[in-house]
């Protein structure tokens, strides 16, 4: 029955054929960042401790710094809240008002998470695409002369 379905929706099994070829790309560029969010995650966790140590804690919208940061697994959410653009700017902002070097280490985070990595993964799915789908069409057109 899936062949039928890969016979009579022929850019399906190009997308699958992509897809498959793609794992490698996709895997390392998982790593990538997820190696890139335990750096960070490493250094607002740190800095939350300190910040919830030293004095009052500073709200921004209902959450203090340690709910976004006090622990690993905290930051790590709020780091992929910041990859996928949720209230990113207000926590940038308030980052900023509280300490600059915590804004700009999420700035760079968001540079080069966002706009680079995932950029760059995204172009090379792009190519393999297009790969998979000049491969696929120089098959049709050798069992069409064949």
């Amino acid at each position: 029955r899936i062949s039928r379905i890969f016979r009579m929706a022929p850019e399906l099994g190009t997308m699958v054929t992509a897809l498959m070829a793609a794992i490698r790309s996709v895997s390392s560029t998982f790593l990538l960042i997820v190696g890139l969010m335990y750096v960070f995650s490493i250094v607002l966790t740190s800095w939350a401790k300190q910040q919830d140590a030293m004095a009052g804690v500073d709200e921004m919208d209902g959450l203090s710094w340690d709910e976004l940061f006090g622990k690993l697994w905290r930051s790590y959410l709020t780091l992929m809240q910041v990859l996928v653009f949720d209230d990113t700017f207000v926590i940038i902002r308030t980052a900023f008002k509280t300490e600059q070097y915590i804004g700009w280490s999420l700035l760079i985070f968001l540079i080069l998470g966002a706009f680079t990595i995932l950029n760059m993964l995204i172009a090379v799915l792009c190519e393999i695409v297009s790969e998979t789908k000049a491969s696929e069409q120089e098959k049709m057109m050798r069992r069409k002369v064949d």
